[in-house]
């Protein structure tokens, strides 16, 4: 079994069809699979730290502040680790430019339904946190994980997660929107927005 985190970065903690929901293009350099698809950022964990995230997932899980809480907390030390790591923006977090709340919204698990040529299926669980922060503009256009950095709606977001053949266009490209962290944020959402 693969544990995984998936950030759902949002531009405001309250989510409706018009909150915007952060989306990168991963690149090939950084990702040995799912190679210029558009995500949510992503990241491995161990089991220890997916299983302290999960025990406290719920869509009415309140968020935390990441200065009320130490880095110790959980859910605040993955998502500083995915938002320094995939995002780059490790200084400006050392430095506090940057502070957020988070808050674990779902647990979902399944095979990831992207694969290409050579690719095996794996069978992944996946922690899924919903995280809004201040200081979006030191959100690069691209990371060494992502190419491009992009913000939607979290209704354009779904519809194109339900739609097999979605695709994001960044930079007059298009990309396939997809993969288990997609579909599964797309559910989440879903399910807050009712």
């Amino acid at each position: 079994m693969n544990y995984a985190v998936a950030l759902s970065i949002l531009s405001e903690p309250t989510v409706t069809g018009d909150t915007k929901i952060l989306i990168g293009i991963r690149t090939p350099e950084a990702n040995a699979v799912h190679q210029n698809v558009a995500s949510v950022p992503t990241e491995r964990i161990p089991r220890a730290l997916f299983d302290a995230i999960a025990a406290r997932a719920s869509l009415h899980a309140p968020y935390t502040d990441r200065n009320a809480r130490p880095g110790n907390e959980p859910t605040t030390y993955a998502v500083k680790s995915v938002l320094a790591q995939k995002l780059c923006v490790g200084h400006r977090l050392e430095l506090g430019k940057i502070s957020f709340i988070a808050a674990p919204r779902a647990v979902s698990r399944g095979i990831t339904p992207i694969l290409q040529d050579g690719d095996a299926a794996v069978e992944w669980t996946m922690a899924h946190i919903a995280v809004c922060f201040s200081g979006e503009r030191f959100i690069t256009e691209g990371t060494v994980s992502y190419s491009d950095i992009t913000w939607m709606t979290v209704a354009d977001f779904i519809s194109k997660a339900d739609d097999k053949e979605g695709f994001v266009f960044t930079d007059k490209r298009s990309h396939r929107i997809g993969g288990l962290c997609v579909s599964n944020t797309a559910a989440w959402l879903k399910e807050a927005i009712r």
